[in-house]
């Protein structure tokens, strides 16, 4: 939870900063319009409703929001205004569930989940995960960390991009233009990437045909970017091994959707990414970071490109 305490606390470490700025802090909604009015600087901590933002904050400069994603932001955000957002906070964590996802993918994990409900004693065996081939598509800081845990477990790692520049720990990278010819060649898929115009439903049912019967894929970046009634369709029909889903186009997923009762895929209610300990800690210090470049009139390190989308 942000606080007034983690914003002095991590204002401590840029010294000269808290003498520049006047802050404000506020947790009711009611109340939101009475702080925009007079706002330069605008940091963002969890749903804001922000139609109409260059109106309701005439003086707004720069606003920072405490996610990754910023898709729900765009929209709203006039040209010439400022948005960053919290990139790279989560590279941790995506770290850790990538190396996670992989292992129960390659192990059958949603084969043995689906077949524990129904009281099914059916055995499948594994062959060890070194190297086969994980498609990662987007190679920003999530991405990056799913390519390096990728590697940790010996796999063989492609990745897909705009720009197609080199990575660490990514082998081969290829604009997202050659998706559907990599697709061909994975084991597993790793969905990374920001949700775009150009990016929306990039993963569309003949994309998802190239995927070899063997395959699964896990979608950790938006729901839109998929399509997910064909993968239904195919899970069912037993023409993919398997999918891990954390993201929907409809959150909370309702009682009635038919993905809870898909065989072979995994059901996560979007929290993968968080962490409760730190997160809010990790976000206010990346936006100090930032604020301390944006009164020194330096290029801000988290900067959303409003273009692009990210």
């Amino acid at each position: 939870m942000l606080t007034p305490a983690l914003v002095e606390a991590a204002l401590q470490r840029h010294p000269g900063v808290i003498d520049r700025i006047r802050m404000t802090f506020n947790s009711d909604q009611q109340r939101t319009d009475n702080f925009l009015r007079d706002a330069d600087v605008l940091m963002i901590a969890g749903p804001v409703p922000l139609q109409g933002l260059a109106s309701r904050a005439p003086k707004l400069k720069w606003l920072q929001l405490s996610s990754a994603g910023v898709d729900n932001a765009l929209a709203h955000v006039p040209n010439g205004m400022i948005l960053t957002n919290a990139r790279g906070v989560h590279a941790q964590r995506m770290h850790e569930i990538a190396m996670m996802a992989l292992l129960m993918m390659n192990n059958h994990m949603a084969f043995f989940f689906h077949n524990q409900t129904k009281r099914v004693w059916a055995q499948q065996l594994s062959d060890p995960i070194e190297g086969k081939t994980a498609v990662i598509l987007g190679l920003g800081g999530l991405g990056g960390a799913a390519a390096r845990a990728a590697k940790q477990l010996g796999l063989n790692t492609i990745g897909l991009s705009r720009t197609a520049a080199p990575r660490d720990s990514v082998d081969e990278v290829h604009n997202m233009d050659r998706l559907r010819e990599c697709l061909k060649r994975a084991d597993f898929v790793i969905v990374a990437l920001p949700l775009t115009e150009q990016t929306r439903n990039c993963i569309d049912a003949e994309a998802l045909d190239c995927l070899p019967t063997h395959a699964q894929i896990l979608n950790i970046g938006r729901a839109q970017l998929m399509d997910y009634e064909h993968l239904v369709k195919k899970l069912e029909a037993g023409e993919l091994a398997g999918a891990i889903l954390d993201v929907f186009e409809q959150e909370p997923l309702p009682a009635n959707s038919p993905l809870w009762e898909v065989p072979n895929l995994i059901v996560t209610p979007h929290c993968w990414l968080d962490r409760p300990a730190d997160y809010a800690k990790l976000a206010v210090e990346a936006f100090v970071e930032d604020l301390d470049n944006f009164l020194a009139d330096r290029p801000l390190l988290r900067r959303v490109d409003l273009q692009l989308g990210y």
